[in-house]
């Protein structure tokens, strides 16, 4: 794949050529800016449209060991000239230069609370579909990057394969990293979004910040990983206004959408107010199609009943589900801040303490584990 990189001031033009296939996205960046050739490559890898064996990168001199660092993690030949620049090695503390990736969403404005005051947001206008929630994140001081990587295509484009990599989400926060200074990119990864986080066992001890696959001199963290929906929501509802908390609702989730009545239950849950009754046009949710909406599902059933859920929420939900103990959803999964520095992890435990969210006790780490043996056995009788 070739991959051909132009650059002015604020705007960065993307090209992939591969066979008879062509695919084009650009960035247009705050003009105070000035991203280093080797972020913008980074940036290109990481939004790649499909994987290849080989790539062939101009229109930018990156880092020899940022080009070692991705043949290594992609399994591929890059052909580029390259700089010789040495990284400083894995991070054993955050950087200066926090970025919070900012959508605006309840799980982001959790984040946002509880990250040092310092953090600055990154956000990326994609327009289209999403301009929904750029009208509602522009509200606060984030720095606006505009992408049309996700438009609509014509002329028979392709369209972005979203599936390939999923950090081309955080990338464009790359572009605000200095030559000469690592960075630390922030996201809002709550604790049901993925199995690594939606564990019971013990992570291991902290030894270094990793950069999950964005580079040398990058470190990423997830400081809302150790909390689930409904404790971002509790702290949303705290930090915003009622208006702005509709507001951020609004951004982040069509009026008849399952996401949008998930987003409702838990804001009255958090707040202690009536549950509200859903649209008569919304789907249900369907059990064992996804991890984060099967958590909710259970904690659900937990705080309102399986009589409820089944006729609110998910028809299909386990019966066995009614002898769960979710309380864990409401607490802080310490386990998972293994991943930060000592002195890191405890200034985020008392900020999410403060908050009136308390820490796990050994059963918590079981019941998690039992949630998840019953939805795999639910998935596994399933097929």
């Amino acid at each position: 794949m070739q991959i051909i990189i132009s650059k002015e001031i604020g705007r960065i033009k993307f090209l992939y050529e591969e066979a008879e296939e062509c695919f084009a996205h650009e960035i247009l960046y705050p003009e105070y800016l000035s991203p280093t050739d080797d972020a913008v490559f980074r940036v290109a890898l990481l939004a790649r449209p499909r994987n290849s064996s080989t790539y062939s990168v101009s229109g930018v001199i990156p880092n020899a060991s940022s080009v070692d660092f991705f043949e290594k993690t992609y399994n591929c030949k890059i052909d580029a000239l390259t700089d010789d620049v040495s990284p400083k090695g894995p991070a054993k503390q955050l950087a200066d230069d926090v970025y919070l990736c900012f959508s605006g969403g309840f799980d982001s404005i959790a984040a946002r609370a509880i990250l040092p005051e310092s953090t600055k947001l990154v956000s990326n206008e994609f327009g289209g579909a999403f301009e929904r929630e750029s009208v509602f994140f522009k509200t606060f001081d984030t720095n606006v990057i505009q992408w049309d990587l996700r438009r609509t295509r014509t002329n028979g484009q392709p369209k972005f394969n979203e599936t390939t990599d999923w950090r081309f989400m955080l990338a464009p926060a790359l572009l605000f990293k200095h030559a000469d200074k690592p960075i630390t990119l922030a996201t809002g990864t709550i604790l049901e979004a993925s199995p690594f986080w939606y564990a019971g066992q013990s992570k291991p001890n902290f030894q270094s910040y990793s950069s999950f696959g964005f580079g040398p001199d990058v470190s990423v963290i997830n400081p809302v990983s150790c909390i689930s929906e409904y404790a971002t929501t509790l702290i949303a509802a705290k930090q915003l206004s009622a208006e702005s908390l509709s507001d951020s609702l609004d951004s982040l989730a069509a009026p008849a959408s399952l996401k949008r009545y998930r987003k409702e239950v838990l804001i009255a849950l958090a707040q202690n107010s009536t549950v509200p009754t859903p649209r008569l046009d919304m789907p249900k949710h369907l059990f064992g199609r996804g991890l984060g909406d099967d958590a909710i599902a259970l904690y659900l059933v937990w705080k309102l009943g399986r009589d409820w859920v089944l006729s609110n929420y998910c028809s299909n939900i386990p019966s066995n589900s009614r002898y769960l103990d979710m309380s864990f959803f409401e607490r802080i999964h310490v386990n998972n801040l293994n991943c930060f520095h000592d002195m890191d992890k405890q200034a985020i435990l008392e900020k999410l303490e403060s908050f009136g969210l308390s820490i796990y006790s050994d059963n918590d780490y079981l019941n998690l584990e039992r949630s998840k043996e019953l939805r795999q056995e639910f998935i596994s009788q399933a097929k």
